[in-house]
């Protein structure tokens, strides 16, 4: 009797929870059963197999050496093997992979975010599912990050980034990470031999370079941005107890915080920490808060062989690389803000007042604008700026409160060594000031003080419009009604005179002779050096314009400098 062959029954889904009909189904249905991957043991389904062939045969994870991904479909462009993830808006269909896609193109593979108008990737969802349904902007409360995987540290919550050198497995964070492992999540910078993370790319694509190597026109697109319509800012601004940043300083609403920064470690202290151990990367402490023999570890130092000081300028558009002594010629300030004001250069110091902004210069700040660079004297009431502090240290106080001991930490100081003036004179045509007048060198020229406004007069002007306090001309070349407008009146009322008789022990100059209180002393006027003589030098050494004794005091040898020849 011939045997006649029977057509199997339409197969149910039900049925493949059956392991009796497994090799019934096998013979009848090959395309319904997926086969496995031919590692011993592994069950994933096989994607690799060998260059040219379209049989699979390993997971992406047992495939041998030379092997490629014979399942998926490839990029569109000839010679491009990337995955394709973008195609035209409303279809599904994945024609080119992010870099070749044409314009206009967008990703229609992964999933976006449950916001109806929001076209990121979700990463937020239930606690305990492994379903993302929003964003981290539009994630509801209590929502957690279901994609990034966690360190492997007992009780880490943080995610990990570290793995094996030459994995792609990331199996802890920086803090856990053992010795020998390397970030194995952060791309890094496309140029050759750059190790930095790239963090730079074509605006909607994946980063490519670093800040240093991006082409003309890439942006960060790896930085999240505020939150305001067009700004392009980095968040650092959230609610109050929250860790999520929103907007930037400028456009944060009432009552945010900044939630990003570090606080010191200093109880009840809300500044952010600069100092640390010496050799650590890591801040701890506010200046006021640092430990005894922490350093700042924050602010770059300037790039000169020794220099400690911080470094603020460089070349324009680029980072700060050295500091204003050491600064190469065509170097500019990078660090400080410039004046708001059109075509002004000068460095921005006033804002509004309870704003910590700095929108312009004084000679262009705005009615009401007050100087919000400035740090004002410690001393309770006081509104001068503070110049004074500990060597090495901030400044905190003026120099009328501050304590012993304390120096002038703001005000650069002569280059000559030990040296603690401060420096006026440098190259001719530079503005830049070098030496103290003892210690410039020959051909050095005072580059601070401002010149008389006459052609050719090298003076310093003293004269100016009576109500002004800005110096115009010298006394030869002051126009006619000009008056002094440098140095201080005598404090009587009415009294126009220079003042130079002040309290016993003071240097502060407060009335003339005429109108001086009684117990008041010259404290202008130099007196001899010969030790309790209170009169006037005029006797110096011959060629020298500087009187140091009186003539009943004066060396065997000296003249008198001072008389008029």
């Amino acid at each position: 009797m011939q045997n006649i062959r029977v057509r199997p029954p339409p197969i149910h889904p039900s049925w493949l929870n059956s392991l009796l009909l497994l090799p019934f189904l096998v013979e009848e249905y090959p395309d319904v059963i997926h086969k496995g991957c031919g590692h011993p043991g592994c069950i994933k389904r096989p994607s690799f197999g060998n260059d040219g062939s379209t049989k699979a045969e390993f997971c992406s994870q047992h495939a041998w050496k030379g092997m490629v991904n014979v399942v998926s479909k490839r990029c569109g462009d000839p010679w491009c093997m990337k995955h394709p993830t973008y195609g035209q808006p409303g279809s599904k269909k994945a024609e080119f992979c992010s870099q070749h896609a044409w314009k206009g193109m967008v990703n229609v593979v992964s999933k976006r975010c449950g916001d109806p108008w929001c076209m990121k990737h979700p990463t937020y969802g239930q606690p305990g599912s492994k379903k993302a349904e929003f964003c981290s902007q539009h994630a509801w409360k209590g929502m957690v990050n279901v994609v990034s995987k966690r360190c492997g540290h007992p009780g880490c919550r943080k995610y990990a980034a570290y793995g094996d050198a030459g994995s792609k497995k990331a199996e802890c964070c920086s803090q856990h990470a053992r010795e020998g492992m390397v970030n194995v999540v952060s791309k890094r910078c496309g140029h050759p031999g750059c190790v930095k993370y790239s963090a730079y790319g074509d605006a909607g694509k994946k980063a490519e370079f670093c800040s240093q190597h991006a082409r003309e026109g890439m942006v960060n697109v790896v930085s999240k941005r505020c939150c305001h319509p067009g700004c392009m800012k980095h968040p650092t601004f959230g609610q109050p107890g929250s860790k999520k940043a929103e907007f930037c300083s400028q456009h944060a609403w009432k009552g945010m915080v900044n939630v990003v920064s570090k606080r010191c470690g200093h109880p009840g202290c809300m500044k952010y920490p600069t100092y640390g151990q010496s050799g650590s990367k890591k801040a701890e402490c506010c200046s006021q808060h640092a430990w005894k023999g922490m350093v700042n570890v924050v602010s770059k130092r300037c790039g000169h062989p020794g220099g400690v000081k911080y470094s603020a300028y460089g070349d324009a558009g680029k980072k700060a690389e050295f500091c204003s002594q050491h600064a190469r010629e065509g170097m500019v300030n990078v660090v400080s803000k410039r004046c708001g004001h059109p075509g002004c250069r000068k460095y921005a110091a006033y804002g509004d007042a309870g704003s910590k902004k700095a929108e312009c210069c004084s000679q262009h700040a705005r009615e009401g604008m007050v100087n919000v660079v400035s740090k004002r004297c410690g001393h309770p009431g006081c509104v001068k700026y503070s110049a004074y502090g500990d060597a090495g240290k901030k400044a905190e106080f003026c120099s009328q409160h501050a304590r012993e001991g304390m120096v002038n930490v703001v005000s650069k100081r002569c280059g000559h060594p030990g040296c603690m003036k401060h420096p006026t004179y440098g190259q001719p045509g530079s503005k830049k000031a070098e030496f103290c007048s003892q210690h410039a060198w020959k051909g050095m020229v005072n580059v601070v003080s401002k010149r008389c406004g006459h052609p050719g007069c090298m003076k310093h002007p003293t004269y100016g419009q009576p109500g002004s306090k800005k110096a115009e001309f010298c006394s030869q070349h002051a126009w006619k009604g000009m008056v002094n407008v440098v140095s201080k009146r005598c404090g009587h009322p009415g009294c126009m005179k220079h003042p130079t008789y002040g309290q016993p022990g003071s240097k502060k100059a407060e009335f003339c002779s005429q109108h001086a209180w009684k117990g008041m002393v010259n404290v202008v006027s130099k007196r001899c050096g010969h030790l309790g003589c209170m009169k006037y030098p005029t006797f110096g050494q011959p060629g020298s314009k500087k009187a140091e004794f009186c003539s009943q005091h004066a060396w065997k040898g000296m003249v008198n400098v001072v008389k008029k020849r």
